[in-house]
């Protein structure tokens, strides 16, 4: 265990030193770089749960233009639901077989999120069969990435930030961007 414990610092510390956006070539506003100001903006879209809530802040839009009609919250919820209930043993497997460093994960969560919120401005009134497909996608997307949140980017703001870094992500900063 003692190997395990020590591999793991040594782990985090290169993840530091690879992870971590330099202070030094970056232009600062205040204590916090502009790089910060930019990845946060995006971070507001991704990874977090403000797609899932502007998609249910919609649903009196949508259910009226969808098959499902009323029922279609319920089925997004559903969806996300089950999401939620599957994510944490799926993101350790994937962890283990992947090995990936927190902030790839960070990354591919928020491409996924950003592309998923594309999808739904492009394609919300997709249908077939009586089956919103675009929109059940967009949420499984988003719920992944509202669940990256907590398994992910604020674990790498730990490690490699301080911690208004996560303050920010957390203190209702994409409560705004909705």
């Amino acid at each position: 265990q003692r190997g395990a414990h020590q591999a793991s610092d040594t782990a985090r510390g290169e993840l530091r030193d690879k992870g971590r956006m330099g202070d030094d070539d970056e232009a600062e506003t205040g204590n916090v770089s502009v790089w910060t100001h930019v990845i946060f903006f995006f971070c507001g879209v991704a990874p977090s749960w403000i797609l899932v809530d502007g998609m249910f802040a919609q649903i009196s839009t949508l259910d009226r233009s969808q098959p499902e009609g009323l029922a279609l919250a319920t089925y997004l919820g559903a969806v996300s639901a089950s999401v939620n209930t599957v994510i944490v043993p799926a993101y350790d497997a994937a962890q283990r077989w992947l090995q990936w460093p927190m902030r790839r994960w960070v990354q591919v969560i928020a491409y996924a999120q950003i592309g998923a919120a594309a999808l739904a401005a492009i394609g919300w009134r997709a249908h077939a069969g009586g089956f919103s497909f675009v929109l059940y996608l967009v949420i499984l997307v988003a719920s992944i990435a509202g669940n990256g949140q907590q398994l992910v980017l604020l674990p790498w703001l730990a490690d490699d930030c301080d911690n208004k870094r996560i303050a920010m992500a957390m203190a209702g900063g994409q409560s705004g961007v909705l």
